[in-house]
Parts: structure tokens; sequence; C-alpha cells
């Protein structure tokens, strides 16, 4: 596969490879930062999340590579409408033009947004200068990043003999998680946390931390084999408990933090710095723009404080 960037700092646990998903499974993600996997049914082909614009054509290529011939791109499904797994959304769609796009009834309003349009094209042009030292090489077109199927809650997606459901999973934002039956992989999404290693877990909690916590007793506690976190890979339920209980831990020890500076009298401004230097130095990853991980700690610091306001 080919990829602009990628990052080497992230262990597997347990010496279980992260990369090692079923033969179905094709991780075509073609840079740093990004996440997208190929779903290849009996009879369809579904990509799962699309990664950033600036690896847009190279993960068109990878996709490209995997369907040879004989297939075709069937559907995409989305987690959340983030710049990192909805940027390449609209070189996918010109190449793949009749691909059906699947994402929740938050995402179908979200994407509707100019708000929502330009702070993609901003964040995205950001992470092109990050990993490629240049702005995007093509414009996005708005029109081709949209959610055109919604799925509700708990929702089947059926393609022959095989289905996808659909889970909802708030927290990070009003996120989905999918999850492949015949396979027995649930597909997380950022509201169940994300993975760095064996000594590292992160949160990014940007809506509401009881949710999180929600979603992550949700995931736990479903009946799959294997999980798939973001930006990190494929775990197997026995592995999968303990990550769980440290993304929780995580939540908790951001909301104590978060509400004994508050308690303190320290001022929002100061809370965002301090927390920025903690987790920022903590997180130690080549994987996220300085600007994004900011913008979202301002965020998780507001979802803490509006708790305790």
């Amino acid at each position: 596969m080919k990829v602009y960037y990628t990052r080497d700092n992230v262990q597997n646990i347990d010496g279980f490879d992260r990369h090692a998903y079923p033969e179905s499974i094709v991780r075509v993600t073609a840079g740093a930062g990004s996440d997208a996997l190929l779903y290849l049914m009996k009879e369809k082909t579904v990509l799962i999340d699309c990664g950033m614009a600036y690896c847009a054509d190279l993960l068109t290529e990878n996709i490209s590579e995997v369907l040879g011939t004989a297939r075709t791109l069937d559907a995409i499904f989305i987690t959340h409408s983030h710049y990192d797994h909805i940027g390449a959304l609209s070189e996918v769609k010109r190449v793949w033009p009749k691909a059906i796009v699947y994402g929740s009834s938050s995402a179908v309003y979200t994407l509707k947004r100019k708000s929502t349009f330009e702070g993609i094209l901003h964040m995205s042009n950001v992470a092109a200068q990050e990993y490629t030292g240049e702005n995007l090489a093509e414009p996005l077109d708005k029109s081709r990043i949209q959610v055109e199927q919604i799925l509700q809650d708990g929702a089947c997606v059926k393609f022959g003999t095989d289905a996808i459901y659909g889970l909802e999973t708030p927290g990070h934002t009003n996120c989905m998680s999918f999850y492949l039956e015949s396979e027995k992989v649930l597909i997380l999404s950022e509201s169940t946390g994300m993975v760095r290693g064996p000594k590292c877990t992160t949160t990014c909690v940007l809506k509401d931390f009881a949710q999180a916590k929600q979603s992550v007793e949700r995931c736990r506690n479903f009946l799959a084999e294997y999980f798939v976190f973001p930006h990190y890979g494929i775990i197997p339920k026995r592995l999968a408990d303990s990550v769980f209980e440290t993304i929780v831990q995580d939540m908790e020890e951001k909301e104590t933090m978060v509400t004994e500076l508050y308690q303190q009298g320290v001022s929002t401004d100061r809370i965002l710095d301090i927390y920025v230097k903690k987790y920022w130095k903590q997180l130690d990853s080549a994987d996220v723009p300085f600007e994004a991980f900011r913008m979202n700690s301002g965020w998780e610091v507001k979802a803490i404080l509006k708790t305790l306001k």
C-alpha cells in the first residue's frame, strides 16, 4: 500500500499485531492521521471512513489496487464528520460516484452547514502543510462530502448474506460504530477512546463525558470477538477489556484535574494551557496537528466545565 507519511511510535499490545485484520478487511490507509478500512464481502465492497484529504489520491490508488477489475466500491460508512475521517470523501466519491454514503442523522445535518465545510477545508489544509509541506493540490467539493443514507441506532444494512449494524456511540461527537456481523468485528468511533500502545490510551471527548463512558460500556459488553480502535488497529476481546478500563480511567483523570483547577479558581484559559501541556506531551504522536489537538482540548475542557456550572 502507498502512504504519504506514517508514524512509528505506536506499539502493539502484548505482541498482538494491530494490523492483523481478517482477510476480508484490508487497511487502505494512505497517511498519518487517517483511517480507512476496505471490507470485502462476498457480494459487495464497503469503505469504512476515508481519512484525510491530503492523502486522498493515494487512498483511491490503494482501493483500486485491492478492487482490481472484478469489484467496485458499493458503499462508504463514516463514523463521524471530522476532517480526519471524511476529508478524502470528496475524491473517493469522484472516483466512485455510485457508492452510497451511510452515516448518522447528526452527520447529515452537520455536513450541510457551511461552517462545517469551512472547518473541514481549513483543517485539511493544516494537515496537508503538516505532512506534505503544501496546501491541498485540489479543492474539496462540498457536494461530494455528504451523507446520503441515514443509519439509525441498531439498524442493519444487508449486503447479500453479510450485514453491517450501526451503533450510536456519542461522546466525541454524535458518532457511530459499526459491527461487521460475519467477522464479529466492532469498528469503534473515537468516543470509545484511542490506543497508542500498551502504556498509553487516550480520549477525546468533545461533547459529553457521561455519554462517552456509556458508549465505552455499550461497546465493551457487545458480543464482538475483535475491536478496531481508531488510529490504532485491531485488538482481540481478551486484550480489549483492559484497554476499555484504562480509557475510562483517562476520562476520569481529566474530569478530576479540570474540576480541581476550577474549584481552585483557575481561569478557563489557564486550565486549557495546563491541559494542553500535560496531554500533548503524553500523546507523543505525529498523528495529530497541534492546532487540531489544542482546539479539541478546548472542547474537552468546556465539556467538563459545563457539567460543573
